[in-house]
């Protein structure tokens, strides 16, 4: 199995947060053409679809909502490294790892850690999404 390319992954978490490949491709600065090509090239990749087609809207199928939770741990890994990288020289980094339900609502979410997110850069906030299932 060839490895997974993160710039295809990029695209498809864009999509998938953003609703259409209009509104992604621009957020990303990319066509919809290339959009759309990236995307299909991840999903012969990983042999599904990814979405369902609601008019103009993409909708996560249930291939797609398991891609879309790795995808958020691969992107978040590799902030941890940057981050693990950029402290590694002062020798000092602070994670603050925080887990929040699907269920709690994410402006209450990203309010109450804000404070924590805009503090000194030694500390990592990493916050992950998940159901209670």
């Amino acid at each position: 199995m060839a490895k997974l390319n993160y710039h295809h992954l990029q695209y498809f978490h864009a999509i998938a947060t953003h609703g259409t490949i209009a509104k992604a491709s621009n957020h990303i600065h990319i066509t919809p053409q290339t959009l759309s090509a990236q995307l299909s090239l991840l999903e012969n990749q990983l042999g599904y679809k990814l979405f369902e087609r609601k008019g103009k809207r993409l909708i996560l199928n249930e291939m797609g909502h398991i891609t879309f939770r790795y995808s958020q741990e691969i992107f978040s890994l590799g902030d941890e490294l940057l981050h693990a990288l950029k402290n590694y020289s002062t020798g000092f980094a602070f994670k603050f790892s925080v887990g929040v339900t699907d269920v709690i609502a994410k402006v209450f979410s990203f309010n109450f850690l804000k404070t924590i997110y805009n503090m000194d850069d030694s500390i990592k906030l990493v916050c992950k999404e998940s159901s209670l299932e």
